[in-house]
């Protein structure tokens, strides 16, 4: 791995669980050292917590192991992308992402936006139910509603088109 900052790189190892269900180590994060020619800077640490309660316990795919699972089946495949693009979305809005085109937050909560209103129009949910799911799911993950997300809610729930909603 090479940062940009000219002469910096990282060296990494992996940490991985060995898989109930079939014996296969899987992995769940990694350390990176930060480092050039001469000096060690740093260390990074990045870890999932769903990732690894994933691996623990044998499940096929991380978001299973997310909190969303309480509000979208995601022992049913179908509904794995669904539950990732409204988790991702809520938490995006959470923060105070706003649609839109003029940077890489933005950017990503459109795509991430346009997923959502894909994978529930393809798995027959309806605006109003993911709407509603996003206001519990935020509720459960942070104690609370942000305006935003209500107010994001409120568009869903007039069913306008893809681009009003963006």
């Amino acid at each position: 791995m090479v940062f940009k900052i000219c002469g910096i790189y990282g060296r990494n190892f992996n940490l991985a669980i060995r898989s109930p269900k079939d014996g296969v180590f899987r992995d769940i994060g990694n350390i990176i050292v930060i480092e050039d020619a001469d000096t060690k800077y740093g260390v990074e640490a990045a870890f999932g917590e769903s990732n690894t309660i994933s691996k623990i316990n044998g499940l096929d795919n991380s978001i299973q192991a997310d909190y969303i699972s309480y509000f979208i089946d995601t022992t049913d495949k179908r509904n794995i992308k669904l539950a990732d693009s409204v988790s991702v979305t809520t938490h995006l809005i959470h923060e105070g992402v706003k649609p839109g085109g003029s940077n890489t937050q933005r950017k990503v909560l459109r795509e991430y936006i346009k997923a959502m209103l894909y994978w529930s129009e393809k798995n027959g949910v309806s605006l109003e139910d993911v709407a509603e799911i996003m206001k519990r799911y935020e509720l459960f993950e942070y104690g609370f509603n942000t305006k935003e997300l209500l107010d994001f809610n409120k568009k869903l729930c007039r069913e306008e088109s893809e681009r009003d909603v963006l």
